[in-house]
Formats: C-alpha cells, sequence, structure tokens
C-alpha cells in the first residue's frame, strides 16, 4: 500500500508502523470490560495554513519536514522515490 500525500505536498503517516509484530503494541489494547462490544472514535483537529504554506520556499518546507518533498526520503536519505 503507497503512503497518500497531505495537504501540505509531503508523505502522510511516514511514521506509522507497518509491522504486524508492533500491532500489539502501538494498536490494540488490552480487553477490558468497559471495552466489550464497543465503539470507538478518533478526532484529530489540525489547521492548516495551506496559503501561507504555498508562498513558503522549497528549502524552508523540506526542513520543517525534515524530507525531500519530491521523493518524501528523510534528510541523509537517498533520494529515491520511497513508498
Amino acid at each position: 500500500m503507497e503512503t497518500p500525500w497531505n495537504l501540505f505536498g509531503f508523505k502522510d503517516g511516514t511514521a506509522n508502523s507497518t509491522k504486524e509484530q508492533d500491532f500489539d503494541r502501538v494498536i490494540w489494547a488490552d480487553s477490558k470490560d468497559w471495552m466489550e462490544n464497543g465503539s470507538y472514535m478518533a478526532v484529530r483537529r489540525i489547521q492548516m495554513f495551506l496559503e501561507t504554506w504555498d508562498r513558503t520556499g522549497l528549502e524552508e518546507q523540506e526542513n520543517t519536514f525534515g524530507r525531500y518533498k519530491e521523493s518524501s526520503a528523510p534528510f541523509g536519505k537517498k533520494m529515491s522515490l520511497m513508498k
């Protein structure tokens, strides 16, 4: 599965775990009585100033994320496209 691009033009979710053995640690919770047969929702509200961001130079944008915009490779890594 390819990582989607966010509204800033960088790959989103680059720190998300993809290893199944990490799921118990970072995704699944121990079952508690109050959690049985429940539904869960997570809400994240992010304010993005796209007009200001679009006027920001490429070098400053890349320094903000610590990644190359075109490839999404972290600084210090090859600039080849990362999935």
